[in-house]
């Protein structure tokens, strides 16, 4: 998944003002006049912003490139070029140009504004971060600079600064809602559902017509495991907003994890339209929605989100090949090697590089929809994957035979969409003391730190620095894996890559689980080996691993 959305107040500010050649303003609904050169700046400025706010971006952009070919440092010019790239979802094209432009005028709080919210689009937050502290120097005063603020603080994962600048935007505009979805946001992050809900009622309440408001209200409801409620809500943001792509992925995440594939998926396809949270890739071939015969055709199939989705559907690709398709996989560099894995017809390339020659494209967390899957015609053929001949003789020998082997995995990223999926660490200490258990640790990165913190006796075994430690991800994580019994893991990639080998594992799951784990039941439909062990309370870890101690001994 990607990061969080900015909000419906999240967006570039358009206003630009020029002290030359005072002209009277430009009517709106005015045509661009055909000859540039016979406008003055002003002028041409206030055509350009005229066409840019009926979103006719070509004639905006030719009118400001006409004040830079007569004034090449214009600071109105170069800002609204960059706010047109932000429209346009050309975000490094912003950054250069609204730079440019600061150049300029250093203090501009506007620029400042759009240069961090392309900043934030680009998951670049440090540096939007400082881009709004000059807004907030500049507009102490402003809700929105606060609740921007409070945004970019909740993506770095520190989310008491977070609640602190959204508490400040509050305080400054009580009956204003982007503040309480802003606040919302954060306590959601902080594992404070019912306070997250009270945030979101009062934004609903200040604003009725707000479709964010009702979908976010719906996030919050869910959260809480009140999932009837939260679909009316999803519901009613779409109702407002037909075309809210968010909205109508919310929806279908639910629908998914209720099991009802066919409304889950297709509404999940909203993820990649338009506007979507889900940024889509441009092909100049069409896309293959399932209604084309494969026999003979070259098939591109492109990774969208996370390792793990990529590992999960990449299955889908023996499954097109059988059909008789010639199937191109464009995935994560760092997983290219590990997918080449797969059925041998199968050409796997990086998602960085021009892939080779194809008649049709289809993202690869559409295939379910194109296929029609259902729970009964999920492709069960596991493992669909295998580890490295050689790699698995290096590290079952390392590794050794004694003992019973357990693999465990217990910390996801920081992104929001992890948000209460991982345990601690020392979680696992009871079962660490059972006689004959052997913990064998598979995290890398993020999450190694409790390691220098565990419980005095709690043993727990890591595999060395050389650990996966190449630029291909995965290849001794799945080595490793082959030659252990059992795997715990947290909802990361590893669960994904430990059922795509075909390996008995235990996945420990949040009260409201992702939408692919279901509702209700200890077993997967996508990994026959997997057993799944659900937290009864939101946040209760304790009573999960007591259970999984017992289901050891």
């Amino acid at each position: 998944m990607p990061l969080q959305q900015p909000g419906e107040n999240c967006r570039p500010e358009i206003d630009a003002e020029t002290s030359l050649d005072a002209e009277p303003p430009v009517d709106a609904e005015a045509p661009l006049m055909p000859n540039l050169r016979l406008l003055n700046i002003r002028t041409l400025l206030q055509q350009g912003i005229a066409h840019q706010s009926r979103l006719q971006f070509p004639d905006a952009v030719r009118a400001y490139e006409e004040v830079l070919r007569r004034s090449p440092d214009h600071f109105d010019a170069l800002h609204m070029l960059g706010v047109v790239a932000i429209q346009t979802e050309r975000y490094l094209a912003a950054v250069e140009l609204i730079g440019r432009a600061l150049e300029q005028r250093p203090g501009e709080a506007a620029a400042h504004n759009n240069l961090a919210l392309a900043l934030m689009r680009l998951g670049r937050i440090e540096e939007a971060v400082k881009s709004y502290e000059k807004v907030i120097a500049a507009r102490p005063e402003s809700v929105e600079a606060h609740s921007h603020y409070a945004s970019a603080f909740a993506e770095l994962g520190r989310l008491d600064e977070a609640l602190e600048s959204s508490s400040r935007a509050i305080a400054l505009r009580p009956d204003a809602a982007p503040g309480y979805l802003s606040q919302a946001l954060i306590l959601r992050s902080m594992h404070r559902a019912e306070e997250a809900l009270a945030s979101c009622e009062k934004a609903t309440a200040l604003r009725p017509e707000s479709a964010e408001a009702w979908d976010k209200r719906g996030a919050a409801l869910r959260d809480l495991m009140r999932l009837d409620e939260a679909l009316t809500c999803f519901g009613k943001a779409i109702e407002l907003r037909p075309e809210f792509a968010l909205a109508h992925m919310n929806a279908g995440m639910l629908h998914l994890l209720r099991g009802s594939f066919d409304q889950g998926w297709n509404s999940y396809d909203w993820r990649n339209k338009p506007g979507g949270p889900v940024a889509a890739r441009t092909w100049l071939k069409p896309r293959w929605r399932g209604e084309e015969p494969l026999a003979g055709k070259r098939l591109l199939i492109w990774s969208e989100q996370g390792l793990g989705d990529t590992i999960q559907f990449s299955r889908y690709a023996n499954v097109l090949r059988a059909k008789g398709a010639t199937v191109i996989l464009s995935v994560q560099q760092c997983l290219r090697a590990l997918l080449s894995g797969l059925d041998a017809g199968i050409q796997v390339c990086s998602e960085t590089d021009a892939p080779p020659e194809f008649d049709m494209h289809c993202p690869l967390l559409s295939l379910p929809l194109v296929l029609g899957t259902t729970e009964g015609t999920i492709p069960r053929a596991v493992p669909y994957l295998t580890a490295d001949a050689d790699r698995v003789r290096r590290w079952r020998d390392r590794i050794g035979c004694g003992g019973f082997r357990i693999g465990i995995c217990w910390q996801g990223s920081k992104l929001p969409i992890d948000v209460g999926r991982s345990f601690p660490l020392n979680a696992l200490d009871t079962i660490s003391r059972t006689p004959g258990i052997r913990l064998i640790s598979l995290q890398k990165g993020y999450g190694c730190e409790q390691l220098d913190s565990m419980p005095a006796g709690m043993r727990v075994e890591v595999l060395g620095e050389d650990f996966d430690a190449g630029l291909d991800a995965f290849l001794d994580t799945a080595a490793a894996i082959a030659s252990m019994d059992l795997v715990i893991t947290s909802d990361t990639a590893v669960a994904h890559l430990a059922g795509a080998l075909g390996r008995p594992t235990w996945v420990a799951l949040k009260h409201v689980p992702d939408w692919r784990w279901l509702l209700e039941r200890d077993d997967s439909p996508w990994y026959p080996g997997h057993r799944l062990f659900r937290q009864k309370q939101r946040g209760a870890w304790d009573d999960v691993f007591r259970r999984m101690h017992e289901a050891l001994r």
